[in-house]
């Protein structure tokens, strides 16, 4: 089985954490969603998740540079086309089976929300490896570590927690500017 989306979260949200035992993301450390600069992506929204333990016979798996391969800059394509890039696997019956391994996210897994919890409180984040918890605004691809006076501003909608500084800078965060 093969699940593919736009997700609207990167692989390493805690909200895939039940997923992660028993599937895969084929695409890891790499964002799918174009940025509004040429030559950037900022997200890891688009993937596709595998069954994990099952034999299959891929031999690749990426991110479609759109932008490059039908040759318009990136606000262009975002207009024109879309603004996700497509991800692709390939599968051949001649090569070796390839046997998936369960995906587990980097962080503690977090329960995830109701909608009823959504709207009160803000979500917690996985405390990082550095022990302060790290939040991205989804909406400005800004990330806040516990303790910066705009970590608690994030709205619900907008929150995605992290594991680490690093995990967020890999989804194409930056660090806040009165965060330091």
């Amino acid at each position: 089985m093969i699940l593919a989306g736009d997700f609207n979260l990167p692989p390493s949200d805690a909200a895939w954490a039940g997923v992660g035992t028993d599937a895969t993301p084929l695409i890891q450390g790499r964002a799918t969603t174009l940025g509004k600069e040429d030559g950037r992506f900022v997200s890891a929204y688009d993937n596709l998740w595998v069954v994990a333990g099952r034999a299959l016979p891929l031999t690749a798996a990426g991110v479609l540079d759109t932008p490059a391969f039908l040759g318009m800059s990136h606000s262009e394509t975002r207009d024109r086309v879309s603004d996700h890039a497509p991800v692709w696997l390939a599968l051949d019956a001649a090569a070796p089976l390839q046997v998936l391994e369960p995906w587990t996210p980097a962080g503690p897994a977090e329960p995830v929300a109701s909608s009823a919890s959504a709207s009160s409180a803000p979500a917690p984040a996985p405390v990082s490896a550095e022990g302060r918890a790290v939040v991205g605004n989804a909406n400005s691809y800004i990330y806040h570590l516990e303790g910066c006076p705009s970590f608690n501003s994030v709205g619900n909608a907008n929150r995605v927690p992290f594991p680490s500084p690093a995990a967020a800078e890999a989804e194409g965060y930056r660090l806040a500017r009165n965060c330091q």
